[in-house]
């Protein structure tokens, strides 16, 4: 996937906008009711990231095996650790710079998040790309 460029998002995020915009006032209906079910909050992205409950927030937008992946190193890194093996610190210490990461892009990766769902309800709609 790559690392999200801020203005690429913000253009997808545009251009949706306004092909939603377009949409008969039926469908406009249509794709609210979808899609407001499935659109998440940056503000509770970042929370669930914040509480140091390392990998929350990732269940949060769906992406379990990031979440299962991110809980089972944090975890081993502790184990080891306390084990004694340097190994240990190496793996929580990247964890906490990856969600270091994540929380500072909040905002942009769940606006991704969000921009993903309408591409998906609009083509479900109208049968086509936003696009």
């Amino acid at each position: 996937m790559g690392i999200l460029k801020k203005e690429e998002v913000l253009r997808k995020e545009e251009m949706l906008r306004k092909r939603i915009g377009e949409l008969s006032s039926d469908n406009r209906y249509e794709f609210y009711k979808r899609a407001n079910r499935k659109i998440k909050d940056p503000d509770t992205y970042a929370v669930l990231n914040y509480l140091i409950i390392i990998g929350l927030h990732h269940f949060y937008l769906g992406k379990w095996v990031l979440g299962l992946l991110n809980i089972a190193i944090f975890a081993a890194g502790i184990i080891m650790l306390f084990h004694g093996e340097l190994i240990g610190a190496h793996m929580v210490w990247g964890i906490l710079i990856f969600e270091l990461h994540q929380l500072f892009r909040s905002q942009i990766i769940v606006k991704d998040h969000n921009n993903r769902v309408k591409e998906q309800v609009y083509f479900s709609i109208t049968g086509s790309s936003p696009y």
